[in-house]
């Protein structure tokens, strides 16, 4: 059996791999992929930099090697290689409601599979969709949605009845953020420091 052992894995080789575990010594994180079989290896540095950034991505490198002791140097090569392999994507996270958008709402919807690709297009460039997932279950989509009222909800849902044929669907309503975005800002928590 060949093994190959990566630091870092480009976006497009990652998507085509569908099985993994994550091994962890107690000095080194490793990813086994078993499809083609692949090592990736994250050495502690790495988690804690990655930690930081999940705290706060607008830190500046300064401040991040002050609080990590990695020099400022490898503070900027390692976010370089990072959003060429596991950083999808930078956002802020935002108070719809202090916007106006005083209605979000979490759907699971079941649909029939030739209508799919469909729905799929329509959620990825409907403005009200905030996230879109693929689930399993029981359900195909996971949207979270956000509206000015319920009368533009009601409206959404009755659209994607009668043009995507919904065979199921059920609507939660978020009230209040307890948690957000805040998986790996502990990376002792989870056994990685």
């Amino acid at each position: 059996m060949h093994y190959m052992k990566n630091l870092w894995i480009r976006k497009e080789e990652r998507k085509k791999i569908d099985h993994y575990l994550t091994i962890y010594d107690g000095q080194m994180a490793y990813k086994v992929f078993k499809y083609p079989l692949i090592i990736i290896s994250m050495e502690k540095k790495d988690i804690l930099l990655l930690a930081e950034l999940r705290k706060n991505a607008r830190e500046s490198l300064t401040h991040m090697s002050k609080k990590t002791g990695i020099p400022i140097s490898t503070i900027y090569d390692k976010l370089k290689h990072f959003h060429q392999s596991i950083i999808t994507k930078h956002v802020t996270l935002v108070d719809f409601s202090d916007l106006g958008f005083s209605t979000r709402a979490n759907m699971l919807l079941k649909v029939p599979k030739d209508k799919r690709p469909l729905l799929c297009e329509f959620l990825l460039k409907h403005n009200a969709v905030n996230s879109a997932f693929k689930i399993n279950n029981g359900y195909d989509y996971h949207i979270e949605c956000l509206f000015r009222t319920l009368k533009e909800m009601e409206d959404f849902t009755e659209y994607l009845e009668e043009k995507f044929s919904i065979r199921d669907k059920k609507i939660y309503f978020l009230i209040e953020d307890i948690k957000r975005e805040t998986f790996m800002e502990n990376p002792s928590a989870l056994g990685l420091t």
